[in-house]
């Protein structure tokens, strides 16, 4: 593993065990034994640092993503098929989720210093979303799709901060009720 990996992964176990606003640099030095000059040559700051860490993970997500075949399927189906991708990644990831939540209630203008509009990647996905109301006719299809999007993570933030047992159940009820605004069988 290379001193930069190294870093990140010292970093990530920090954030997880302290929260990110607790840690400082001289305790990912020392725990990644490496020196203070050589994290801000890998990270120009801890911004830096926690932006990568961010992409690391948001990256494979939107791919994700954009790999789900949506194209032919009803409304119905594509919501139903990104709340179990989303739900799959919770799952598997919720270390991760937890630290983006924690940033993104800490840290409301973070997001924009990810400089996403520069992203391809951000882009297709977000262009994937968009087709999702878009070529189905849905009226307000933008503000339908923050809507979607909020309510989605309100769900995974929720799932991330109660037992699973709670988690799962608001999970399953919230893409239940969102289900509903469109006035569809959620049992099909």
């Amino acid at each position: 593993m290379s001193k930069k990996e190294n870093i990140k992964k010292c970093a990530i176990a920090l954030f997880q065990q302290y929260g990110y606003k607790s840690v400082t640099a001289d305790m990912i030095v020392n725990e990644a034994k490496v020196s203070k000059g050589l994290l801000f040559f890998h990270y120009k700051n801890m911004e830096g640092l926690i932006s990568e860490i961010m992409l690391d993970w948001l990256i494979p997500k939107w791919e994700l993503m954009i790999a789900l075949d949506l194209k032919n399927l009803p409304l119905k189906k594509c919501i139903e098929k990104i709340f179990e991708l989303s739900k799959t990644g919770l799952d598997k990831q919720k270390s991760q989720y937890k630290l983006y939540f924690s940033i993104m209630l800490n840290e409301p203008n973070f997001i924009s210093k990810l400089n996403l509009e520069n992203n391809e990647v951000y882009k297709k996905m977000l262009a994937c979303l968009h087709s999702i109301y878009e070529s189905r006719n849905v009226e307000n299809a933008e503000s339908e799709l923050i809507l979607f999007n909020t309510t989605l993570m309100g769900a995974e933030m929720s799932y991330c901060i109660h037992t699973q047992e709670v988690g799962d159940y608001f999970y399953k009820t919230t893409k239940e009720m969102f289900l509903k605004r469109y006035e569809l069988d959620t049992t099909n």
